[in-house]
């Protein structure tokens, strides 16, 4: 009796035993689980930092410009937000380890932030990503607006310049308003506020600018507008019937044909171009618009004469620009002295 109870504990004894090592092997099992799965989200979440290096850099130098280098500062305002979220997440790596001592709950709970991290910085990244490319364009945007200030202070400057030469050469502007008007009378016609206006002739009048003595052909049925411009670089005209504006006009400058061709490409979308020694010649087209520019240039001033008309309007326009632009005549394009 006493030797089979003997046996009955050792058999149950034998079974714990084997319970207990079923037990251990599966706990060990769920152990090296959880740490396989614990180490593969931190490895991916690193690599996720990598990979986004480069382009957080880059997003962080945008950060740095200032509002006045963008044209929407809001956007400076929006990275700066996006790059916070992102380092907040990213800058936290103290639970974001597999500790070798750890068990299978800690390694579970490092597992689970690793991969909430990774979809969290995913869509901040994004966001990053986004943002830095509106900062790109507003930047692009700020650079293009300051150059066109710099090119119009450039521009307010050369006029400025041109107003103090048009003061030292007052006396000889003078002179020539006499030669103009000596010309001018052989014809007959009328004076127009210092320039002159000769009677019709073959369907044409001529008009004389006083202060720089260019003249041009304008077709005798074109209204002068009036009052003209205080400073008397000349004159406009208008035809109702054809909607059909033609202005003549010189300023001083120190300039070439090509040069103003170029500006006037900055400008407009000019269709059609020709440079031929001190002549120049341009036309675009602009919300139904056409614009035909004929300009002479001399030493230190420049003479024009520009069409604008409807486009519908081209077949009549047409002839009168091919009649009239031509007419253009500027023997003291050097300011009438």
């Amino acid at each position: 009796m006493i030797v089979t109870i003997i046996a009955a504990v050792a058999a149950l004894a034998a079974i714990g035993a084997g319970i207990a090592v079923v037990h251990a092997k599966k706990n060990a099992s769920a152990l090296a689980d959880a740490r396989e799965r614990c180490t593969s989200a931190v490895e991916r979440l690193e690599a996720q930092r990598t990979a986004a290096e480069t382009d957080v850099r880059s997003a962080e130098q945008l950060e740095t410009l200032s509002a006045s280098e963008v044209a929407d500062e809001d956007t400076l305002d929006d990275l700066h937000d996006a790059l916070d979220r992102y380092r907040k997440i990213s800058g936290d790596k103290s639970a974001l380890s597999c500790p070798t001592d750890a068990g299978e709950e800690e390694l579970e709970r490092v597992a689970q932030q690793a991969q909430s991290d990774i979809d969290a910085s995913k869509q901040d990244l994004d966001a990053i990503a986004t943002v830095a490319e509106s900062v790109r364009v507003s930047q692009q945007a700020q650079r293009k607006a300051d150059a066109k200030a710099d090119e119009q202070q450039e521009r307010e400057q050369a006029q400025e310049q041109a107003r103090n030469q048009e003061r030292t050469d007052s006396a000889s502007d003078s002179k020539s308003v006499d030669r103009a008007g000596s010309s001018a009378n052989e014809d007959g016609g009328e004076d127009i506020e210092g320039d002159w206006l000769s009677y019709p002739k073959d369907g044409m009048r001529t008009y004389v600018n006083a202060r720089f003595d260019f003249t041009a052909q304008i077709p005798e049925d074109f209204a002068l507008v009036t009052p003209g411009p205080a400073n008397g670089d000349g004159r406009a005209f208008t035809d109702d019937a054809t909607g059909m504006r033609i202005t003549a006009s010189a300023s001083l400058g120190n300039t070439t044909a090509q040069q103003m061709l170029d500006m006037e490409k900055r400008e407009h979308h000019v269709s059609y171009s020709l440079v031929k020694d001190d002549v120049m010649i341009a036309t675009w087209e602009e919300n139904g618009t056409v614009t035909y520019e004929r300009m002479i240039i001399g030493p230190k001033a420049v003479s024009t004469i520009r069409f604008t008309y409807p486009k519908e309007n081209q077949a009549v326009c047409g002839p009168i620009v091919e009649r009239t632009a031509p007419t253009l005549t500027a023997p003291y394009t050097n300011g009438g002295v």
